[in-house]
């Protein structure tokens, strides 16, 4: 004696509707072609990715397109101190050796973005780089004139494009005598704080000042007849001495 086998309609879509044949599981075959309604599935292995070219590559030479050398951090400082792509140097920015971001911080190429990033890198050579660059945004060198290294924060002031309410506060006391000597050298130091520092005592301050393009000239005539015979000399090489003044280093120096 035989025992009758479960079944279920097929269901799948024919031209006259359901189909009405018998399976017997659902989804099983009942013998007829049926149209497939489910769109397929690409999977990983049915569209692999694949790698698309450097994005570097156009700036390797020839002769560096060896993977070993492509990937040495001496051949990508090189395109980074040499090249003029933002977007190379957008890239490179966020290189894991210091010497490629360093060459991208010293850049005038590199976007201002990029500079605001390494601005804060933890390497203060980098740092020192960004405080350089003619292309740092002011308030980046303004941030960087505060940094706690010495180094960074005096390269910041030597910096003309530093803003001179940044100068004048870094002229304050407080500071490094190596900063102030700095500012003291910088050509957009206001006159007023040039003024102050010609009647300090640091003669090396003195001497920058006197030799600065900046500096009033009230206070290069007055260089002109100054005991120091350094100063003197600086003030009669700098262009702006009036006549005066020239006419008395001219005594002074006889």
């Amino acid at each position: 004696m035989f025992r009758a086998m479960s079944s279920v309609l097929c269901g799948k879509p024919t031209p006259s509707g359901p189909c009405r044949r018998r399976v017997s599981a659902p989804g099983g075959l009942c013998g007829s072609a049926h149209p497939n309604s489910t769109p397929p599935t690409v999977t990983a292995s049915a569209a692999p990715v694949v790698a698309g070219p450097d994005p570097l590559a156009a700036y390797w030479p020839t002769w560096l397109q060896d993977p070993a050398v492509v990937g040495n951090p001496g051949v990508r400082a090189r395109v980074a101190e040499a090249t003029g792509d933002q977007v190379a140097l957008a890239a490179l920015a966020g290189d894991v050796a210091a010497a490629v971001r360093s060459q991208v911080a010293a850049n005038s190429a590199t976007p201002p973005g990029a500079l605001v990033a390494l601005a804060e890198d933890p390497e203060s050579e980098v740092r020192s780089r960004v405080a350089g660059n003619s292309a740092t945004p002011p308030e980046v060198l303004g941030a960087l004139a505060t940094d706690p290294s010495t180094f960074v924060a005096e390269t910041a002031v030597s910096n003309p494009m530093t803003p001179p309410a940044v100068l004048a506060w870094a002229a304050g006391e407080g500071q490094a005598v190596s900063v102030h000597r700095r500012v003291a050298a910088n050509s957009a130091t206001p006159p007023d704080i040039l003024a102050r520092f010609a009647e300090g005592d640091d003669p090396v301050c003195r001497l920058a000042v006197a030799k600065n393009p900046s500096t009033p000239d009230p206070v290069l005539v007055a260089f002109a007849s100054d005991p120091d015979r350094f100063i003197r000399d600086a003030a009669a090489a700098n262009p702006n001495l009036p006549p005066a003044g020239r006419a008395a280093v001219g005594l002074l120096n006889d």
